[in-house]
């Protein structure tokens, strides 16, 4: 009746740290993917933004677009690559979003592992010493 009792403490125990771990792994991944930050960039002079065919991971077609592949900087001047998919309106993805042409600034949110979100910004909008190392980037 003992060794029952035991074994039952020891599966209980084991439970309860899979779930525990479970949790923790979810809330980490669920922080690394969809908990951003906010990021600025600037569409270089001279970017080549005319729409050519946007391909998902597959190699499927998806439709014209343009990938930008940009520099964006946190407010403390940290740097890090984003790329952001913007479709034409012939896309079926096209989301109605404006196509950033060269010299526009953009307001990037991006978590560690993906972009959640962007929009055009105005100059006004950036941050201190963004501006300076958009500029010179």
């Amino acid at each position: 009746m003992e060794k029952r009792k035991t074994l039952r403490i020891v599966v209980i125990a084991l439970v309860a740290i899979v779930v525990v771990a479970g949790a923790l792994w979810g809330r980490q991944y669920y922080n690394d993917r969809y908990v951003s930050s906010d990021y600025y960039a600037m569409v270089p002079p001279g970017y080549d933004a005319t729409p050519g065919s946007l391909l998902s991971m597959n190699g499927d077609e998806m439709g014209p677009g343009v990938e930008f592949e940009l520099t964006a900087y946190d407010e403390s001047g940290a740097a890090r690559e984003v790329s952001i998919r913007v479709y034409s309106v012939e896309s079926d993805f096209y989301r109605g979003e404006e196509m950033p042409a060269p010299g526009d600034f953009l307001l990037v949110k991006a978590s560690k592992q993906i972009v959640t979100g962007w929009a055009i910004t105005d100059e006004s909008q950036l941050p201190g010493g963004v501006l300076e190392l958009l500029k010179a980037g």
